[in-house]
Parts: structure tokens; C-alpha cells; sequence
């Protein structure tokens, strides 16, 4: 595969950065996106905070019964890592790895943390799961293997919730360091 994924709107990282709260991190959320549509790069959230140290140790598994053709897990890549549509409210986060799975649900109030799995193709190189192109093209992704451990990044961040702000402020910020980690993961290599 290559890049098979056309243009986007230039106004979604915009949007993307509006809804984290910070308008100046509109370059990342660009640069995040058109680093998955160039590598093939796809994300997957992790809803719950005791998942996490399963993920780290077996992988993402394909327990969701809804997928096609038996058991998948759900991944998003380039725009849909962020959004599902942009209507006349703005940007709709619902069903998207960043803004939706990537919040995980703790048992302790006094901290967030979000989780994201990355994986792409040729991480999959030599495994059951796969990755097609039809589905990374719409940007919503169903891989029917367990994708190992060793295929993927894990990505974590913990923050302290701040009892001085808003439940939604709390959560734009850890959002803003989660896209700086993915960010920074991202364009390392580069």
C-alpha cells in the first residue's frame, strides 16, 4: 500500500486543535495526520485503564463481536483518528480513537490517563493480522487477528486532575499531551 488516502480538509486540524483547547496545536494534529496517511499508520483507543497492562502483555485481541466476519478490534487512521464527521456543530468525536476510546476509565477520580495502540502494515509483517486498504481508506479499520505486542506502540499518559477546573478542561489537558506524545512518537524517524 501506499499513500492512498487523497487530500483533506485543511480546516479539520484547526477544528481538532479548537476542540483540545489549544488553537497552536493545529500543526500537530496536521502533522499526525498526514504521517498516518503516508505510513498507513492506525489507532486504537483503550477504554479502560486495567486493560492497559493486558495490551502491554498480549496485544490488542479481536474481541468485539461486531466485526465482519466474526470477532475484530477497531482502529481509526488519518482524519478519523480525530473525527467522525464535521456537521454544523463543528467536529463529532464520537467512535474515534483520540477523543472517544482514548480516555480510559480509572477507578480513582484524582488522576486521567488516555491510552493509545499504534500499529501499521508493516508492523503486522509476518502475523495473522492485516490491514486493507479499502478500510483504511474510509479511515475506520477492522483487524480480525490479535495484533501481538511486538507489533505495536503503547502509548500512556497519566495526569493529575485538576479539582480547580471543569471535568472538559481536565480533559483537553491531557488531551494536549497526548497529541504531543503521539506527535513526538510520530515524527521521530522522520
Amino acid at each position: 500500500m501506499s499513500n492512498i488516502v487523497g487530500e483533506f480538509d485543511t480546516a479539520i486540524p484547526d477544528l481538532v486543535a479548537e476542540a483540545i483547547g489549544d488553537s497552536s496545536l493545529a500543526p500537530k494534529v496536521r502533522d499526525v495526520i498526514e504521517v498516518s496517511r503516508k505510513r498507513l499508520i492506525v489507532f486504537h483507543g483503550i477504554k479502560k485503564e486495567n486493560r492497559i497492562a493486558q495490551v502491554a502483555e498480549k496485544g490488542i485481541l479481536p474481541l468485539t463481536p461486531e466485526g465482519r466476519n466474526g470477532g475484530a478490534s477497531f482502529w481509526t487512521a488519518h482524519k478519523r483518528i480525530f473525527m467522525s464527521f464535521v456537521d454544523a456543530r463543528g467536529i463529532q468525536t464520537f467512535d474515534t480513537s483520540f477523543f472517544h476510546y482514548g480516555h480510559s476509565q480509572t477507578d480513582d477520580k484524582g488522576y486521567s490517563v488516555m491510552a493509545l495502540a499504534l500499529t501499521s502494515p508493516d508492523r503486522l509483517q509476518g502475523t495473522p493480522a492485516k490491514i486493507t486498504e479499502d478500510d483504511f481508506k474510509r479511515g475506520y479499520v477492522q483487524i480480525h487477528n490479535t495484533v501481538p505486542p511486538d507489533a505495536l506502540d503503547l502509548l500512556v499518559v497519566n495526569r493529575d486532575t485538576d479539582t480547580t477546573r471543569s471535568s472538559r478542561e481536565n480533559g483537553q489537558a491531557i488531551e494536549a499531551d497526548m497529541l504531543e506524545l503521539v506527535h513526538k512518537k510520530l515524527t521521530e524517524d522522520l
